[in-house]
């Protein structure tokens, strides 16, 4: 009887559901800041702007928060220019002789609409316990969010090619810019991350 219930419940969310989304993407519900203007720029890794992260995305042991926007490679085509959000926290006080080291985070599930983007969404307790832990070391942490969150476009979940760019390039990113950042560069990776890293 519960094996029936379930496929007549299944069966009707299959006929209702393409109506009722509308964006089957999961586009939307984020600010403007995350929809691109114009061309993005085909080289991977140029930082298309930035702006300051409100408090309730922005990390305690950061100095400064910082939301960004940058050009990446499609990697489910592997040639498109793909504008890509995350998040740069850099550590309280001056930088270092040659600048903050640099890790790049890789983070884990939290869904696949634009609005679950950790820049937008916030992060949760394991993830700020970790990565003020991080920052209080002396590491600056740049964070994608990775292609289609956040930005428009589908999240192509777990595949590791289209996050593997997403990384390298928020590294490319940040480091071309005024951020007072070093060379040196550790990725890290938790859950959907940790593949992430791993391929990167």
């Amino acid at each position: 009887m519960r094996l029936a219930v379930l496929f007549a419940v299944t069966g009707a969310l299959a006929v209702t559901l393409p109506a009722a989304a509308g964006n089957l993407t999961g586009d939307g519900g984020v600010s403007a800041f995350y929809a691109p203007e114009g061309v993005v720029p085909a080289k991977p890794g140029t930082l298309m702007r930035s702006e300051p992260l409100e408090a309730r995305q922005s990390l305690t042991n950061a100095g400064r928060n910082v939301r960004l926007l940058y050009s990446s490679t499609d990697g489910l085509k592997g040639k498109d220019a793909v504008a890509v959000s995350g998040a740069l926290y850099i550590p309280k006080g001056d930088p270092p002789a040659g600048g903050w080291p640099l890790l790049a985070w890789a983070h884990g599930t939290v869904g696949v609409a634009a609005v679950c983007a950790p820049s937008w969404a916030g992060r949760g307790a394991r993830d700020t316990t970790y990565l003020n832990f991080w920052l209080a070391k002396g590491y600056a942490v740049v964070a994608s969010d990775y292609q289609g969150l956040g930005t428009p476009g589908g999240h192509p979940y777990l595949a590791t090619t289209p996050v593997a760019y997403n990384i390298l390039d928020s590294v490319r990113a940040v480091q071309a810019g005024e951020f007072g950042l070093s060379r040196d560069v550790v990725i890290i990776g938790q859950s959907q991350g940790g593949g992430a890293a791993f391929a990167t």
